[in-house]
């Protein structure tokens, strides 16, 4: 599990786009399907913001509870760096 102050970036070939409606994210040959919190997740976690900071624009774009939105969005960024979506920033 990540914790709150570290700060992920998605790795060099993950792909993401937007078809209709659906936001995808591709690695390979997966495939995963983004909900609308997840892709704003996705586009912030793009190496300068800490999942603390990726949070607290959560909060702030879907009017949530700061600490459910922190648990949220790293429980997001722990699946995506487990299944090497993304990676810890150095």
């Amino acid at each position: 599990m990540i914790r709150p102050d570290e700060v992920v970036r998605p790795v060099l070939d993950a792909r993401a786009r937007r078809i209709g409606e659906k936001q995808l994210v591709a690695r390979g040959q997966v495939v995963k399907e983004l909900n609308e919190v997840a892709a704003d997740v996705w586009r912030l976690a793009d190496g300068t913001r800490s999942a603390r900071q990726i949070s607290a624009a959560i909060v702030i774009d879907y009017d949530v509870n700061a600490e459910e939105a922190l648990a949220d969005v790293v429980e997001f960024l722990t699946e995506m760096v487990d299944a090497k979506f993304m990676k810890h920033v150095e």
